[in-house]
């Protein structure tokens, strides 16, 4: 009985020792732990700003973990940035002319490194050497955004005071009220003078309709006068032909003679007692 339990025991002893060795296994693995495991190749990163990047952050290309953050941002002999130490995993390559970004996982998440790889025909250059110095960014986060955000509001409220201190002005303000005023008097004196206009314009079409009258009253006159010269001259010219009253008493001498003895006579006796003398008779 007691050979039993002990067999017993020492199975399950077995298999819990053996699933603790799968669970622990598949820890290492999964985990940070089983970066200790790989092999690495060093690229070193500068950057102008890499706040929140710490070490062992994750350094990722196309989504994928390929290495981890060796070392602390530490400052450049130049004091223009700072230089990160990477370890890369030695089965990855980076293509030249990719991009190392730091990045943020979430609003509020940890830092990363993030390469981005050029999308025509990046994947496709030479690898970058194990111990180069790349330069690095930052994306623009939460922060940023942040800061950017006061940074413009800072030279809005500055635009502002500017507008309020001279715009603004009492001064200015007095001179965009006469501005104004002047405006409102121009308005009426431009009305006024458009009125006037209206009123000249009326008496300028009046004027032009008299004037037409005049000038068909006109024309009907010379027409007449046309007409009347035209008939005084054919007058003269039958006169000078000798045709009506006039033209025989000047072309017909007998009987302007007759004529004149007519009215001798009429005038020596009257109508009742007319009486035919010679021509030439007192």
């Amino acid at each position: 009985m007691a050979t039993k339990e002990k067999l017993l025991k020492t199975q399950v002893g077995f298999f819990v020792f053996i699933s603790l060795l799968m669970l622990g296994t598949m820890i290492v693995y999964f985990g940070r732990l089983g970066d200790g495991f790989k092999k690495y190749y060093p690229i070193t990163a500068t950057f102008a700003n890499a706040s929140g990047l710490i070490k062992g952050a994750d350094v990722l290309m196309a989504g994928a973990k390929v290495g981890v953050v060796a070392t602390r941002p530490a400052l450049l002999s130049e004091m223009n940035g700072v230089k990160v130490d990477l370890q890369i995993y030695e089965n990855v390559r980076i293509p030249q002319g990719s991009q190392f970004v730091i990045g943020r996982s979430g609003l509020l998440g940890d830092r990363y490194v993030d390469i981005l790889v050029k999308e025509d025909g990046g994947w496709k250059q030479p690898s970058i050497a194990p111990g180069s110095s790349v330069s690095g960014s930052q994306a623009g986060g939460l922060d940023d955004l942040t800061q950017q955000m006061k940074v413009m509001v800072d030279q809005v409220q500055e635009k502002m005071q500017k507008i309020n201190t001279t715009i603004l002005s009492e001064e200015n303000l007095t001179k965009i009220a006469k501005t104004i005023t002047n405006l409102n008097a121009t308005s009426q004196n431009f009305a006024d003078a458009s009125k006037r206009i209206g009123d000249v314009i009326t008496d300028a079409q009046g004027a032009i309709k008299t004037g037409q009258k005049t000038m068909t009253t006109v024309d009907q006159t010379a027409q007449e006068l046309k007409s009347t010269i035209s008939d005084v001259h054919g007058l003269v010219t039958r006169t000078k032909n000798g045709e009506g009253v006039i033209g025989a008493l000047l072309t017909d001498r007998t009987m302007a003679q007759n004529l004149r003895a007519l009215i001798l006579n009429l005038k020596e006796h009257g109508i009742l007692w007319y009486k035919n003398t010679a021509p030439g008779a007192r």
